[in-house]
């Protein structure tokens, strides 16, 4: 694999980063009701989980000698509170586990 292909991934994976963050913060604004008040705040905390991943993310892409994406993936939204907790809290928006498989195995 090389440094190209391992940026190219990396870039993939911060428009993931970026999608999440979006996606937990309007999903936590629009949520209604008192039974959420704690679902809103863990999602607040992703949000803010996501961004750190970003910035790191970012910061390798760039030692790397690439550029950070600035693309974001897709952002599911909903007017519907279960709905809104199925996009967030069903299978895993990200293919971090592809992209970590490849990194843990790249040998230089």
């Amino acid at each position: 694999m090389t440094i190209e292909q391992i940026i190219k991934l990396l870039n993939l994976d911060l428009s993931w980063e970026y999608a999440a963050m979006i996606q937990y913060i309007q999903h936590a604004s629009m949520l209604t009701g008192p039974q959420y008040v704690a679902i809103i705040d863990e999602g607040l905390q992703h949000a803010r989980d996501e961004h750190e991943h970003a910035v790191k993310l970012s910061d390798k892409i760039q030692y790397l000698g690439g550029i950070p994406t600035v693309q974001v993936q897709e952002i599911k939204i909903s007017l519907n509170d279960v709905e809104m907790l199925r996009q967030d809290w069903g299978p895993s928006m990200t293919p971090r586990t592809v992209t970590c498989s490849v990194l843990n195995n790249w040998k230089p």
